[in-house]
């Protein structure tokens, strides 16, 4: 079968896989059968896979395979052994398939959110687990489920959309009617129309007709000649008004607009009826109390719910942001961002004050938002360039720390911005979500450690420290920051009831990629509580070992916001290659041994007789160190100890062992141990 890639079973650790079954064993996989038909194994090739080491045995590296992905890798990249689920002992990996296997954990918890808030959104939350962590095959499912109210909610979307198409088609309509209305009230008057009223916007024209029919001269004319001529027939009458009404319905023709004036001036000076002269302005009125109403409804209500729906369905994306340069209350803030399914119509968001929270929080601070034009049908790119405003020192700290944590954290962008779209400018709700990238700093490591000088309870030294960040987050010119330094438990969690010293950063910066923080300031302080833990801290330090310790902070910064934001683990480096260089055995100074004066002991001295071995001690640092009440534990490689069965008797043998363990001696500085070299120096 073709090979796929084992999957984390649900529920289980990183250490325990499922690889898919071969023909024949169900539920176990022979890596046999794996080297010979899947199409990832990698045959034997002469680099490593990962770091591109020369591999053979011509060059001291053995090849290994990675059990997980099938590469061909030299030992060093492949350290690792894991159990695997129905496969006995334990199989190499490379370092590559562990730190997937290690981030597929946060991806899990990630998907699990996801779901959970797609199934939320969708109104199932009925079907959730409860406080259960999902599978990934259980978060995948419940994504799947969500996506059919997703869907049926964006068809809702598209037919709000297509309706307020549809409104503003008829806005339209209702525009031109009112302008050809106008043009006809000025015509039956004997006036000029204004000049632009085919150019203007639905309100100026549904102004220009109330003015013109404001002013009733045609009816106070009609009154007129019905009191000077009350003999008029009625046929006649109804003749002139149906003449009068055809020809203020018949449409304007390019230059005939002038004619028509002039024939409704005659038409105006026949005689009608009061009655007709009011049916004629009621219908006119109609027609302007229809239009006024279209055109309020539109403004007052359709292209503010057109607008209120597409802010709502924008997104906003965050590219890069670099945060620098604090003050007392404020921190410099720039950010590309992306805004996103704005709509299909250009709109512009005037700058307003946008409030900045947690997810669900209450907000921690503002900033102002820029003027922006938003595209439609598409992305638009945007960069903001202005200051943080803190209002909540400790919201503030939260939020940020749970950022640097390497924890998902999403931060809510609010407020009441005015947005201009087709020729209208309306006051709109928004609150959209943005998510902020992990910013957990990796592989921190503290290198070239120098002592510069110390006093009983003080030890001063500077160091490098390095670390990497793939965050598109950055932070920069912070000034100088004081973090805690804390020793480790036995379970790897930073003990916060004891201090070693502190750590501090002249100028506190975090960069996309590799960095490195030079002239770091270490200060050991020595203590009752961390005296213990300070022993154990310089002794493993003076072997040139690694040890793991966590730094938190800052403490005490110049601006309260920033205070206790981060803890993050630093790998120290030790001496180069340790302070204790070699010990040997010579037959003076370890056999035969001299006196408290330097004199060679004789055979029968034994109680004043000083005897050991030559320890030879390097020292790497720029500075003389003095060592005190020394005290050495010489040790074998592996335990002494032995078991044989003595056969005195044949009928009844006797088993005997002996344990010594591994403490070969102890070697410790006793007064005249430096007498052989200077007689000076016997106390």
């Amino acid at each position: 079968e073709p090979f796929t890639p084992p999957r984390l079973r649900a529920g289980s650790s990183a250490s325990s896989l499922d690889l898919p079954s071969t023909p024949g064993t169900p539920g176990t996989a022979s890596f046999g059968d794996l080297r010979r038909t899947s199409p990832a194994w990698e045959e034997n090739t002469n680099n490593c896979g990962i770091c591109g080491t020369r591999l053979g045995k011509r060059h001291l590296q053995p090849r290994h395979h990675c059990r997980l992905c099938g590469r061909c890798v030299c030992a060093g990249c492949s350290p690792n052994s894991l159990q695997l689920s129905g496969v006995a002992g334990l199989r190499r990996a490379c370092t590559d398939c562990v730190s997937n296997v290690e981030r597929s954990l946060a991806v899990k918890g990630r998907l699990s959110d996801l779901a959970e808030k797609l199934v939320i959104l969708a109104g199932l939350e009925g079907n959730l687990p409860g406080s259960q962590e999902l599978s990934f095959e259980d978060a995948i499912s419940f994504c799947e489920q969500a996506l059919g109210p997703v869907e049926q909610e964006r068809e809702k979307f598209a037919l709000s959309r297509a309706r307020l198409e549809e409104l503003e088609g008829e806005l339209i309509s209702a525009r031109s009617a009112c302008v050809r209305l106008g043009q006809r009230i000025h015509a039956s008057k004997g006036t000029a129309a204004p000049i632009g009223l085919q150019t203007a916007s639905l309100g100026e024209a549904v102004t220009l007709c109330e003015e013109a029919v404001g002013s009733p001269e045609v009816t106070r004319r009609s009154c007129r000649m019905r009191d000077t001529h009350p003999h008029l027939e009625r046929g006649a009458e109804r003749e002139v008004a149906g003449s009068a009404r055809t020809e203020l319905r018949a449409p304007l023709r390019g230059g005939d607009v002038e004619e028509q004036a002039a024939g409704n001036r005659q038409l105006v000076g026949q005689p009608c009826r009061t009655r007709g002269a009011r049916r004629c302005f009621g219908r006119m009125l109609a027609c302007l109390f229809v239009a006024a109403a279209l055109v309020m409804a539109g403004r007052f209500w359709a292209i503010p719910a057109f607008g209120q729906v597409s802010l709502d369905a924008t997104t906003i994306g965050l590219k890069r942001a670099v945060l620098s340069n604090a003050t007392s209350d404020a921190i410099h803030m720039k950010a590309d961002l992306v805004l996103d399914n704005a709509g299909f119509v250009l709109a512009r968001i005037h700058g307003f004050r946008a409030e900045v929270a947690v997810s669900g929080g209450q907000p921690f601070g503002w900033f102002a938002f820029p003027d922006t034009q938003v595209a439609g049908s598409g992305p638009t790119a945007m960069t903001l360039d202005t200051n943080l405003h803190v209002t909540d020192a400790n919201g503030f700290a939260a939020a940020l720390s749970q950022v640097l944590q390497g924890g998902p954290c999403e931060w809510d962008i609010s407020g009441s911005p005015k947005v201009s779209a087709m020729g209208a400018s309306m006051h709109l709700r928004m609150k959209k979500p943005m998510m902020l990238p992990i910013t957990l700093l990796e592989q921190m490591r503290s290198f070239n450690i120098d002592v510069a000088l110390g006093s009983d309870r003080e030890l001063f030294s500077t160091a490098d420290l390095s670390f990497f960040s793939g965050s598109s987050l950055e932070i920069a010119n912070l000034g100088p920051l004081t973090f805690s330094l804390h020793p480790m438990d036995e379970l790897g969690a930073p003990q916060g009831d004891v201090q070693l010293g502190h750590l501090i950063v002249r100028n506190f910066a975090v960069a996309r990629g590799f960095n490195i923080l030079g002239n770091t300031s270490i200060v050991l302080e020595k203590t009752n509580s961390s005296e213990p833990y300070l022993a154990a801290f310089l002794g493993t330090w003076a072997s040139g070992l690694e040890q793991i310790v966590a730094i938190q902070g800052p403490t005490r910064p110049q601006f309260s916001f920033l205070e206790n934001i981060t803890t993050q683990t630093v790998v120290v480096a030790g001496v180069t290659k340790g302070l204790v260089k070699s010990a040997y055995v010579s037959g003076f100074d370890s056999l035969q041994g001299h006196s408290l004066h330097g004199q060679p002991c004789s055979l029968l001295e034994s109680s004043d007789c000083l005897k050991g071995p030559v320890v030879t001690m390097q020292n790497t640092l720029h500075h003389t160190i003095k060592l005190t009440d020394i005290s050495l534990d010489a040790n074998l490689l592996e335990d002494l100890a032995y078991e044989a069965v003595i056969h005195t008797l044949p009928i009844f043998p006797k088993k005997v062992s002996c344990r010594k363990g591994s403490r070969l001696s102890r070697l410790s500085s006793v007064p005249g141990m430096w007498a052989y070299l200077n007689a000076s120096r016997a106390s």
